[in-house]
């Protein structure tokens, strides 16, 4: 029997293919934040943050602007459960490197993953010798989160 045009199809019920994936159940706690992202604007955020659940890793995205400063910024972050930080070197001045050098500070041996456009080499030599553990070109980065999230969360 066809659906009469002139009313509103009922709306689909959830079933296993249309449910989100990886996502906890309501009654889960969402997975712990091993990853902090300190990123330059709402899409980078988005899009590791979105790849991360998509994953079940959990990861905390910083962007600007940044109460009180970058600084103030990681030191409310769960630090102690961290296990890498990825820096968007495109921030503004030297919010990366200041990023870079206080949670190189903070968690020594933190795995610390720059990115950024590979024109931007003296940016990509500066986060070297502040300490970043990776520097990436942003299209390597980007091409490879999901691989990058899953090794840098430990699974």
């Amino acid at each position: 029997m066809l659906s009469d045009p002139l009313q509103p199809d009922p709306p689909p019920s959830p079933d296993a293919r249309t449910a989100p994936r990886n996502r906890p159940a309501p009654h889960e706690s969402p997975p712990e934040e091993r990853i902090l992202a300190i990123v330059s604007d709402l899409l980078a955020g988005s899009r590791i943050s979105g790849t991360a659940a998509a994953l079940g890793i959990g990861v905390r995205v910083l962007r600007p602007p940044f109460d009180g400063g970058i600084e103030s910024a990681i030191e409310k972050a769960p630090l102690p459960a961290l296990r890498a930080a990825l820096i968007d070197m495109t921030l503004p001045d030297d919010v990366p490197l200041v990023a870079i050098r206080r949670l190189a500070a903070l968690l020594p041996g933190l795995t610390i993953v720059a990115y950024c456009p590979h024109v931007l080499t003296e940016r990509m030599e500066a986060a070297r010798t502040a300490g970043a553990t990776r520097v990436l070109p942003r299209s390597a980065f980007s091409k490879r989160l999901p691989e990058l999230l899953a090794e840098l969360s430990g699974g």
